[in-house]
């Protein structure tokens, strides 16, 4: 393996976590919106607070996986480049990747702040009082479903 593959695979971890965040944020958005659209049944609304914190802990593993590998990553292509110093240096001249330790822990602070936010935002959503047909016959439900 020489510096350009090491150096590809640093590029896709960075895609691969990128894509992450992405698929974070549509399902956050997406569930709150559903909550806040309209009026939830209780029930509904504890699945999909509870199935968001499942999901933004096992995406933030992830996601602080993905960080700990660039990290890595740029650990051994910068200790390549010190090793190959001068076959480094006459083609790409004195470049090195940022090695920040201190990113993974922003990182994973940054998901657990948005994370509780977005899980505050969806327990403040208005939930329905009653669910639906309690205390109403099946006549008079299907005709508010159903309506002229």
């Amino acid at each position: 393996m020489d510096l350009t593959d090491v150096i590809g695979m640093y590029e896709r971890v960075a895609e691969s976590q990128f894509k992450y965040w992405n698929i974070y944020w549509l399902v956050a958005i997406s569930i709150l919106g559903l909550l806040w659209k309209e009026k939830r049944t209780k029930g509904l609304k504890t699945v999909l607070i509870s199935g968001f914190a499942i999901f933004a802990v096992a995406n933030l593993l992830a996601i602080g996986s993905f960080q700990k590998d660039l990290i890595n990553l740029a650990d051994g292509i910068n200790e390549y480049i010190e090793k190959n110093r001068s076959e480094v240096f006459d083609k790409f001249g004195e470049k090195r990747i940022e090695r920040n330790p201190l990113k993974l822990i922003l990182v994973v602070f940054f998901h657990i702040v948005v994370s509780f936010a977005f899980i505050v935002s969806m327990v403040k959503a208005k939930t329905e009082t009653a669910e639906p047909g309690e205390g109403e016959d099946f006549g008079s439900s299907a005709a508010s479903i159903v309506k002229p």
